[in-house]
């Protein structure tokens, strides 16, 4: 999956992404957003980046994260609301 493809999947709401840390090769999975209201971007989002990082509001962790597109391994739409969690 390319970023591109990601953030196109984002747009259509908050997504559960399953993928391999670069820095130990352990699984790592983020229920993530494209946009908090009133939390501050990164420097990532609006300077030039990687064509493959990632950078998205982990929803949990109540941050922003980044990972690289091709340590992908799932991708899942998740229910949530105004950013939090639904069950």
């Amino acid at each position: 999956m390319t970023r591109n493809e990601f953030y196109a999947m984002l747009e259509e709401g908050d997504i559960e992404v399953v993928f391999t840390k670069k820095t130990d090769g352990s699984t790592r999975v983020m229920k993530c957003s494209k946009n908090m209201d009133g939390e501050k971007h990164p420097e990532s989002l609006r300077s030039g980046s990687p064509d493959t990082l990632i950078t998205v509001y982990d929803i949990e962790a109540k941050g922003w994260r980044s990972f690289y597109s091709d340590n992908i391994q799932s991708v899942k739409p998740i229910n949530t609301r105004f950013g939090l969690l639904q069950e």
